[in-house]
């Protein structure tokens, strides 16, 4: 009805933070009564004086005051174990309160409003964010699915919550900020626009960053928290992730603010080094595969790959650039011989063509695939350069002289074509002549030519 969606602004105005000047209500309808009428006049919101920001506390009403108090030991209980609705209703519905239901979803957002940063409201207990005007309208008129959950408002608590609002909210890069919460998603859900900040900085590292298991436990442990704290963010925050980082040491009354910075910052620094520790590892590997006993030492997996390059040459009397590999693996990082990759996208481009995949995407079980890949493709590369190297006869050997000095030359493995590749054959003969028809004899050589010079080059293209 229109008074119950009048309620729930008054309700949306009153869960901002910081509160707005009349909670952003304007002119005279229905909101602005129920803000003059309940929140107002009986002093449960004090209105903005010059310097001050308006206000939400106990009111000076007697009578208002004593519902205040029982909805307040209500939230007390709740920090001790969940409590559920249905208790408060019936009691602020009995005497000596005897309040209309309709009045109920104001008043309890009211004094829920100064915990919000440790309350959580569950729907058959599942946590409900964001919380809003609408979800006290609900549990009001339905509250058996509802229960209330309230976590502890100590110095442990706000020394997180500066943590993390710091970390992840706060856009000083010089005091180690990410910014990663716009202003508007700042003002609702004060625990909701933590975990998004959480969760944003941990979607922005590579895909293996997320699902490494080279990383220490506690930093996947970290990462599941983080997860889970997208759904129930309250006691993830206040009392697992404090936990993690300070162990046993996590007491409220005694809580060392630098070390639970440090903790996090070192956690947050091994999860986003995992990837480049990954590509350590590459060349590392790479310089013993290719070039185990270069002089001077190879320093990474480019330099190491270009010696072996240079080694084949030396054993092959023909230009290592006119080979074409019948296996794909092999021809895939024959090609990297061939062009030139800027370091930044040499890992990228050389998982890409063995497996398939950037090893920003890979999981520990993609960086084995790729070793073994890597391996097998070269040895299927030196068998069969050097086989055709010393069994000519079984070479084919493509040269194409396209005038003004433009020469190319391939050399490959002879192979007995496949029932798909006999199918492929076909194929373009029968579409040759059907659609070339109207063709002249010198352009239907060319299309042949540029279909020829398509599967010897394709790879460098790709």
């Amino acid at each position: 009805t229109q008074q119950v969606r009048a309620a729930e602004r008054v309700m949306d105005g009153l869960l901002t933070d910081p509160l707005p000047p009349d909670l952003n209500i304007t002119g005279h309808g229905p909101d602005w009564l129920i803000l003059e009428t309940i929140l107002k006049r009986p002093g449960l919101l004090t209105p903005a004086q010059e310097g001050d920001e308006t206000q939400v506390g106990r009111p000076s009403h007697s009578a208002m005051a004593a519902v205040w108090d029982e909805i307040e030991r209500f939230i007390e209980q709740a920090k001790n174990e969940p409590q559920p609705f249905t208790v408060l209703l019936d009691t602020l519905q009995s005497p000596p309160y005897g309040l209309r239901r309709g009045v109920l979803p104001l008043l309890i957002a009211a004094v829920i409003r100064p915990h919000l940063r440790v309350t959580t409201i569950r729907r058959n207990g599942k946590a409900v964010l964001p919380i809003t005007g609408a979800i006290f309208t609900a549990l009001c008129r339905e509250p058996e699915p509802f229960s209330l959950e309230v976590g502890p408002e100590d110095t442990l608590q706000k020394a997180m919550w500066d943590l993390l609002e710091a970390k992840f909210v706060g856009a000083d890069s010089d005091a180690g900020g990410y910014g990663l919460v716009r202003a508007e998603e700042k003002l609702y859900q004060p625990l909701r626009y933590l975990s998004l900040g959480m969760i944003r900085w941990l979607q922005a590292l590579p895909r293996y960053a997320r699902d490494t298991r080279t990383v220490s436990a506690e930093a996947q442990q970290f990462r599941t928290l983080i997860g889970r704290a997208v759904r129930d963010p309250s006691p993830i925050l206040f009392h697992d992730l404090p936990r993690l980082l300070l162990g046993e040491a996590a007491r409220p009354e005694r809580v060392d603010a630098d070390r639970l910075r440090q903790s996090l910052e070192r956690l947050m620094g091994e999860l986003e080094a995992a990837y480049q520790h990954l590509l350590h590892r590459l060349d590392t590997f790479a310089v013993r595969l290719f070039a185990p006993d270069a002089a001077p030492t190879c320093v990474d997996g480019r330099s190491a790959l270009a010696r072996w390059g240079d080694t084949l040459q030396a054993r092959s009397p023909h230009p290592l650039a006119e080979f074409r590999f019948s296996d794909p693996r092999a021809e895939g990082l024959a090609s990297m011989l061939r062009v030139e990759v800027s370091p930044g996208q040499f890992w990228n481009t050389l998982a890409r063509k063995i497996i398939g995949q950037s090893p920003r995407d890979w999981n520990d079980r993609s960086e084995e695939t790729f070793r073994r890949q890597l391996q097998e493709a070269k040895a299927e590369v030196e068998r069969e350069l050097l086989g055709l190297t010393v069994e000519a006869e079984q070479a084919v050997e493509v040269n194409l002289n396209q005038g003004l000095n433009e020469r190319a030359a391939y050399r490959f493995r002879q192979v007995t074509l496949s029932q798909q590749g006999r199918r492929l054959l076909e194929h373009f003969k029968s579409t040759m002549a059907i659609s070339g028809r109207p063709l002249s004899p010198d352009e239907r050589r060319q299309v042949a030519l540029e279909f020829l010079r398509y599967v010897l080059e394709d790879e460098e293209q790709t």
